[in-house]
């Protein structure tokens, strides 16, 4: 083998070995949306989370949303009750699954 040949290889195999870890630290951002109640807080569905204004997810049944394979880093987390209304939080996701506390919403 030439020594352009390894020093390609080499360089794939670098390129390859960078990328899976960057996945392998990629975790799942979860959250729950709840409203206020008589008898305490009750889940929302239906409603849009967008993560720094490039993903969304909906809010099923339980409250619940989720957001796969996001890298560890400082994001935007917007909770959208309706045109032109949302709630903004920080949040910081780090190399372990993140778990954002119950947003209470109007």
């Amino acid at each position: 083998m030439n020594r352009f040949r390894r020093r390609s290889m080499l360089m794939t195999m670098c390129s390859v070995l960078l990328l899976k870890s960057t996945v392998a630290l990629a975790q799942t951002v979860r959250g729950r949306i709840v409203r206020n109640g008589q008898f305490g807080h009750y889940p929302v569905a239906g409603i849009q989370v967008t993560l720094d204004r490039r993903v969304a997810a909906v809010t099923g049944s339980d409250g619940m949303y989720y957001f796969g394979n996001v890298p560890p880093g400082r994001y935007t987390l917007e909770v959208w009750l309706g045109p032109g209304q949302a709630i903004a939080l920080y949040i910081d996701v780090a190399p372990d699954p993140t778990d954002v506390v119950p947003i209470v919403v109007p």
